[in-house]
């Protein structure tokens, strides 16, 4: 069965030696890695739809991303695909770190966004 999502999901950035990331740099670091990432889900199709600078993360105050994002896939009708998603997200990013190995990148929180979320 095919499912559709929207997420939202943040994303902590630490330059390693650095100063951190600008919120432009930032957003271009987040597409980088889920493009770079993606072969890890290849059933999933991931569309950035916005990029914001989010707060800062409550633990580091270092710089956050917002991003919302359009997640597409084939699921059974039973599962979660929320929760499946948001795990898929992670596991992405993890594999799409080589894009930018001199930035530590950390999914902080997923959710499901509202449906009339267009803003980050």
């Amino acid at each position: 069965m095919h499912k559709a999502i929207q997420l939202k999901a943040q994303f902590a950035l630490v330059g390693a030696g650095g100063p951190p990331p600008t919120p432009e740099a930032g957003a271009q670091i987040v597409r980088d890695v889920l493009g770079a990432g993606h072969w890890r889900h290849p059933r999933l199709s991931v569309a950035v739809k916005a990029l914001a600078a989010g707060p800062p993360a409550a633990d580091t105050q270092q710089p956050t991303v917002v991003a919302t994002l359009w997640i597409e896939g084939q699921a059974a009708p039973a599962d979660d695909f929320a929760q499946y998603s948001g795990g898929a997200l992670r596991e992405i990013v993890g594999a799409g770190r080589w894009r930018h190995p001199l930035v530590a990148i950390s999914v902080l929180d997923v959710a499901e966004a509202a449906d009339d979320a267009d803003d980050a």
